[in-house]
């Protein structure tokens, strides 16, 4: 199961462009994404976790997908109505052994489901 990693103290920390695996192949290990996602319209937006082992997707400080535990690589989905601009968005994940996934994608009206692209994410 995922840790609280608000009570961990991260080995490194980074900035990346995107919400991906790690680089390298790495084994047992936990990672957290933060930033925020840019929508330009006010709209439904499906959002899919593809995941192996844990992770969790959050918008706006609420879980939206909870795809935890052990597993192979699973897709879940679920969608939420946003309005255009920035809005908060985490995922954690951990890795156990095995074989490794995260892909984090989007779906709306306008654009075909994707894996989120960079001119959507950013910082403070």
């Amino acid at each position: 199961m995922l840790p609280n990693f608000d009570k961990l103290n991260p080995v490194s920390s980074a900035v990346t462009e995107q919400i991906t695996l790690p680089e390298g192949r790495l084994q047992n290990y936990g990672v957290k994404y933060e930033g925020y996602i840019k929508v330009p319209n006010d709209n439904l937006y499906t959002f899919f976790l593809n995941n192996d082992d844990g992770a969790v997707l959050y918008i706006n400080d609420e879980p939206i997908i909870n795809n935890d535990g052990l597993h192979a690589p699973e897709e879940m989905s679920n969608s939420v109505i946003l309005k255009s601009g920035y809005h908060k968005i985490k995922v954690v994940f951990f890795q156990k052994g095995g074989g490794q996934a995260l892909d984090v994608s989007i779906e709306s009206a306008g654009f075909p489901n994707q894996v989120i692209p960079r001119e959507m994410l950013f910082i403070e």
